[in-house]
C-alpha cells in the first residue's frame, strides 16, 4: 500500500506539467500505479484530455491498443499508402463481417430447408403406410369376393350338371334317331328313283342291260360318274355315243366337255 502511494506521488509529480483538473481526478481515482503509468505515456505521446478521459476504465491491454492506434494516426495519418492500407483493412473487416452474416443466413436457411424436407419425408412415409394398409384391406376384400364367387359357381355347376347331362343325352338320342330315319328315307328314295328311272328306260332303250352292266355295276366308277352317264342316257344318247365320251379316268366335268364338243359337231352337220 505504501509503495502504491509512493508511486502515485511520483507519477503525480511527473504528470504535473501535463495534467488538468480532470486528469488529476482520473489519476486520483485510479489505484493501480501501472495503469497510471500508461496514462502518463499516452499524455507524453500527445493525447489531449478528451482522449485520455476516454481511456478511463480501460485495462492495460486496451490502453496499449488505443495508444498504438493513436500513434499510427499521428505519424501515418497523412501517408497515402497507410490510408489505403487502413481502408483495405476496414474493407476486409466489413467483408469478413458480411461474409459471416451471409454464412449464418445461408446456414439458417439450409437448416430450415432440411427440417422442412425431413418433415415432408415423414408426412410422405405416413401417407404411404396408410395407403399400403388400405390397399391390403382392399386386396383381402377382393380375395374374399373371388372365393365366394368360386364357391357359388361350383354349387351352381353341381346342381345344373345332371340336368345338362340329361339334356345332352336326349339331344344325342334325338339326333341319332333323326339321322337313322333320314338315311333310310334317302336310301329308299334313291333306290326308288333309280328303279323308276331304270324301269322307264329298260324297255325304251336297246342295250339297257348292257348299260347297267357296263356302267351302273362298275365298281370303279363314282356315284357322280354313274349319275352323269345315266342323265346322258335320259337325254337320248345311244350307247355308242356314251362310249365315245366315257372313260373311267375322266371326271364328270371332262365328260361333259367332250359331250358338248360332240353335240356341236352334230349340230354343224
Amino acid at each position: 500500500m505504501a509503495d502504491n502511494q509512493i508511486n502515485m506521488i511520483n507519477l503525480n509529480e511527473i504528470f504535473q506539467d501535463v495534467k488538468t483538473d480532470q486528469i488529476r481526478q482520473l489519476l486520483n481515482e485510479t489505484k493501480d500505479s501501472k495503469t497510471c503509468m500508461w496514462y502518463l505515456m499516452c499524455a507524453l505521446d500527445g493525447m489531449n484530455d478528451n482522449e485520455l478521459l476516454q481511456l478511463a476504465g480501460y485495462t492495460i491491454p486496451q490502453i496499449k491498443e488505443a495508444r498504438s492506434e493513436y500513434l499510427k494516426t499521428k505519424y501515418c495519418g497523412n501517408n497515402t499508402m497507410f490510408a489505403e492500407v487502413q481502408n483495405l483493412k476496414n474493407e476486409v473487416k466489413e467483408i469478413a463481417y458480411e461474409s459471416k452474416a451471409v454464412r449464418s443466413s445461408i446456414e439458417a436457411e439450409l437448416e430450415h430447408a432440411i427440417k422442412n424436407l425431413i418433415d415432408s419425408k415423414d408426412e410422405m412415409i405416413k401417407l404411404l403406410k396408410y395407403q399400403k394398409v388400405d390397399l391390403q384391406r382392399q386386396i383381402e376384400q377382393m380375395k374374399s369376393k373371388v372365393i365366394q364367387l368360386e364357391n357359388q359357381k361350383k354349387e351352381a355347376s353341381s346342381d345344373e350338371k345332371p340336368v345338362e347331362e340329361s339334356r345332352v343325352e336326349n339331344r344325342k338320342k334325338e339326333t341319332n334317331m333323326n339321322d337313322i330315319i333320314t338315311e333310310k328315307i334317302q336310301t329308299e328314295e334313291a333306290r326308288t328313283g333309280l328303279a323308276k328311272r331304270m324301269q322307264r328306260y329298260f324297255f325304251a332303250v336297246p342295250d339297257t342291260r348292257k348299260f347297267i352292266e357296263t356302267y351302273l355295276n362298275n365298281e370303279n366308277l363314282s356315284a357322280d360318274q354313274k349319275e352323269y352317264l345315266l342323265s346322258c342316257l335320259e337325254t337320248g344318247m345311244s350307247m355308242k355315243e356314251i362310249e365315245n365320251i366315257f372313260s373311267e379316268k375322266l371326271s364328270v366335268d371332262q365328260m361333259k366337255r367332250l359331250n358338248a364338243i360332240v353335240q356341236n359337231r352334230r349340230n354343224k352337220k
